[in-house]
C-alpha cells in the first residue's frame, strides 16, 4: 500500500512540474512579447492606388426591362415539340427597352401557356441569344427579340401565351400575353398538349 502512494506522489509531482513550465513558458513568451512593442505608436502607413480594370467590381444594375409589342405569326409549318406529338411551328416576336443594356447578357425569355378550354398548362424557358435578339446603335438598350415556338395543342381549340424576359441581372421585366388559335389544316389532332420554345 505505501507503494502506491510512492508512486501516486511521483505522478502528481510530475503532473505539477509540468504546469509549472508550461506557466513558466507562457510568462518568458509575453515577456517577449511586450519587449516587441515600439515605445511611440506611429500612424499606420496607409498606401492608395487605382485597381487594374479587370480587378474592379462590375456595376449592377437592378432596373427590370420592360417589354412591349408581343405577336405571334401565322403557322410556319409543322415541327416536333418532343414527347412524341406533332407540332405547329409559330414564331414569337417582341420589342424590349432596357437602361442597363443587359438583355444579351444571358437573358432567358420565360414563357408560360394555358390550353383552352382544358385549362391545362405548360411552361418554358430559354438562354436568348444573338440570332435572337436585335439591338440599336448605342449598344443594347433597345431592340427585338424572335424565337421560335412548337405548339401540340391537343384537342384544345387555341393557347394563351405569356411571356416575360430576365436580363443579365436576374430582373424580369413586365409579362405580355396573346392567344394562338389552333389552325386549320393542323398537324395536331388530339394528343397530348405539349409547347417547347426552340433555340435557333
Amino acid at each position: 500500500m505505501n507503494h502506491l502512494k510512492k508512486e501516486n506522489a511521483g505522478v502528481e509531482k510530475q503532473l505539477l512540474s509540468r504546469r509549472e513550465a508550461l506557466k513558466a513558458l507562457t510568462a518568458l513568451g509575453g515577456a517577449a512579447t511586450l519587449l516587441m512593442l515600439p515605445n511611440k505608436w506611429e500612424k499606420p502607413l496607409v498606401q492608395v492606388g487605382a485597381l487594374p480594370v479587370f480587378a474592379q467590381a462590375t456595376p449592377t444594375c437592378s432596373e427590370p426591362s420592360t417589354i412591349s409589342n408581343l405577336s405571334v405569326s401565322d403557322r410556319q409549318g409543322g415541327c416536333d415539340p418532343g414527347g412524341g406529338e406533332p407540332g405547329d411551328l409559330f414564331s414569337v416576336g417582341l420589342s424590349y427597352t432596357d437602361t442597363c443594356g443587359l438583355i444579351p447578357d444571358q437573358a432567358r425569355l420565360r414563357a408560360t401557356f394555358e390550353f383552352l378550354p382544358s385549362r391545362f398548362t405548360d411552361s418554358s424557358e430559354v438562354v436568348l441569344g444573338p440570332i435572337n435578339i436585335t439591338g440599336n446603335e448605342s449598344g443594347f438598350t433597345q431592340g427585338d427579340i424572335v424565337v421560335p415556338i412548337c405548339v401540340a395543342f391537343g384537342s384544345d381549340t387555341s393557347v394563351n401565351l405569356t411571356v416575360s424576359v430576365i436580363n443579365g441581372s436576374w430582373t424580369a421585366s413586365n409579362e405580355l400575353t396573346a392567344g394562338i388559335a389552333n389552325p386549320s389544316g393542323s398537324a395536331t389532332q388530339g394528343g397530348q398538349q405539349r409547347v417547347t420554345i426552340l433555340e435557333p
